[in-house]
């Protein structure tokens, strides 16, 4: 399982074995579900930075599984919507033409970016839902960690990787039972 993502995949400002990747990967272990985890997120990373990403994974691990958490960084720096979107259509392309199941978090941004941006940029999820039926979207909202965000306002604490474990698992646990 490759997961692809930025900082809040990367477990910035936490301690790394409480990170949302490495929960899931202890959850694997517990339940004795036979996927490793491979996570390549890193601080900064865009969509743009995903495609190259998920290119050399794909050559180097072959995974059967990609976790897509990008997309905030592009928001955060105001890129356009199309922009962010035909990015993340790639990456979704690309792990499908690798016959791989697919799960995109969506991101959402901080309310300082104004409702219309927010909007348009949280609608791309829902639109590549749409487009990519065959995929799985993990959402969350702003409200789902209501006073569980770092003193940076962006980055989940230690307490709210649990929450992002739990969705990201149960979205998991569907697709192994569809595939039953």
């Amino acid at each position: 399982m490759l997961i692809v993502g930025d900082s809040l995949s990367s477990g910035d400002g936490i301690e790394l074995n409480q990170s949302w990747p490495n929960l899931l990967l202890q959850q694997f272990d517990q339940q004795d579900i036979d996927l490793a985890i491979v996570n390549l997120s890193s601080s900064g990373n865009t969509t743009l930075d995903g495609i190259q990403i998920i290119q050399d994974a794909n050559l180097q691990y072959q995974p059967q599984w990609t976790i897509i958490a990008l997309g905030g960084n592009d928001g955060l720096q105001g890129l356009p919507i199309q922009t962010i979107y035909h990015n993340l259509s790639q990456m979704i392309e690309l792990c499908l033409s690798y016959k791989q199941h697919v799960i995109v978090i969506a991101m959402t941004l901080p309310p300082n970016w104004g409702p219309k941006y927010i909007e348009q940029f949280e609608l791309i999820y829902q639109q590549l839902k749409a487009q990519y039926p065959q995929i799985d979207l993990v959402e969350f909202s702003i409200d789902d960690f209501l006073g569980l965000l770092q003193s940076d306002g962006i980055h989940p604490t230690q307490e709210a990787q649990h929450i992002i474990q739990k969705r990201v698992f149960l979205s998991i646990q569907k697709i192994m039972a569809n595939e039953e």
